[in-house]
């Protein structure tokens, strides 16, 4: 199966890259190049911005595209398994079917979840299970966060109103990565309608196994918690 866990550039457009080829049974990826060249013919991208992700293509070496179904985001939950973490993850009814799937793959990884609804899809208020799962975070109840509504924007907005909360919005496996490198980020807001499940699922693993770089980041860290410490501490 062809890992398509990549970029900040595709943000899930790689099927995009090697659509003229699928379905054609003949056709085989004979290496990483060749798909960073096509998608700069196909779509303008940069072939030097994409060489700097060209290490993320080597399983491609040996591929063989029989369709765009077959292309996975994300290669299961043993890439998210690392240590087990306590994970708090919430949802509104726009996210309540993500939300299982994403629940599922975490308790396959061996991580403990802590479920704070909806527990179904009737129409509800985002910001009550943003806060419920930002302060179980804020408290060192449980070490991540996930949210998970129809864009994942009011999730994100809500969660960082609490102190010690960094909720980073992602749309693509480098975001995620990114958010945690650099920012830290502790609670993570996905979007059930506007990103495929794979995908998802792909943006949830990235997230969970990349560790925070330090060093400079977290001197622009210590400067966004001066700012934090006028904020809210707790949701009443």
């Amino acid at each position: 199966m062809l890992d398509c866990s990549l970029s900040p550039l595709f943000d899930g457009s790689l099927p995009k890259a090697v659509r003229p080829y699928a379905g054609d049974p003949k056709f085989e990826v004979p290496n990483p190049k060749q798909i960073l060249l096509h998608a700069e013919r196909r779509q303008g991208v940069s072939l030097r911005a994409l060489k700097r992700f060209s290490k993320r293509f080597s399983a491609l070496s040996s591929a063989r595209l029989t369709g765009v179904s077959q292309v996975s985001y994300y290669s299961g939950a043993a890439s998210a398994a690392g240590t087990s973490m306590q994970i708090s993850i919430g949802c509104d009814h726009a996210g309540f079917e993500l939300k299982k799937k994403v629940k599922q793959f975490l308790q396959e990884a061996d991580h403990q979840v802590h479920d704070e609804g909806a527990f179904n899809d009737e129409a509800t208020d985002y910001p009550d299970f943003a806060a419920s799962v930002a302060q179980t975070v804020s408290e060192g109840r449980s070490e991540r966060g996930i949210l998970i509504c129809g864009t994942g924007i009011g999730m994100s907005i809500t969660a960082n109103k609490l102190a010690r909360v960094r909720a980073a919005l992602c749309h693509s496996v480098e975001t995620a990565r990114l958010s945690r490198q650099h920012n830290d980020s502790n609670v993570l807001a996905i979007g059930a309608r506007v990103l495929e499940t794979d995908l998802a699922l792909a943006i949830v693993a990235e997230w969970l196994k990349t560790d925070f770089d330090g060093g400079r980041h977290q001197e622009r860290l210590e400067k966004i918690k001066l700012l934090e410490d006028k904020g809210v501490t707790k949701v009443e």
